[in-house]
């Protein structure tokens, strides 16, 4: 996907994006780190649900969340499991872009949280322990105000 108007700071729109299985009609995901079931319903694919479909309903819901998006490719692999081991470098090179925004985004918000993941927060185990520190956070930022700037 690419637009000369994307920034990272679209990063987080396009990460909940990627949520898409209760958006389409008759198709349904489970997910994990690494790993991702997908199921078609009979009644959707009597009713002529393809990849072809599947395809332009994902560029649709990008696009709709995302209007800076100009261009979109999707290519579903469906040869073998080497053939999508091929494509684990690119993956990887993704995650890592990914967790270096996601760590500037965090670090800008004034949170200097390490995330040792790199996945997406709604996946990671670690996700309650993450929301609990940024409740801390808050909590002592709030504190720290009221006590003139000085923390306890």
């Amino acid at each position: 996907m690419g637009g000369s108007g994307i920034k990272e700071v679209e990063h987080e729109a396009l990460d909940r994006t990627k949520y898409i299985a209760d958006r389409i009609e008759g198709y349904m995901v489970k997910s994990l780190p690494r790993q991702t079931w997908c199921r078609v319903s009979n009644e959707a694919a009597e009713k002529g649900f393809n990849f072809e479909a599947l395809g332009r309903a994902i560029m649709g819901i990008f696009k709709g969340s995302v209007e800076k998006i100009e261009a979109m490719e999707i290519v579903f692999v469906t040869s073998s499991i080497e053939d999508i081991h091929l494509l684990q470098d690119i993956n990887e090179q993704i995650r890592d872009i990914s967790g270096l925004i996601i760590k500037e985004t965090w670090s800008s918000k004034g949170y200097d949280i390490e995330c040792f993941s790199n996945v997406d927060c709604d996946a990671c185990e670690y996700r309650e322990v993450c929301d609990d520190i940024k409740d801390i956070v808050k909590v002592r930022k709030v504190i720290k105000k009221s006590d003139g700037g000085t923390e306890t």
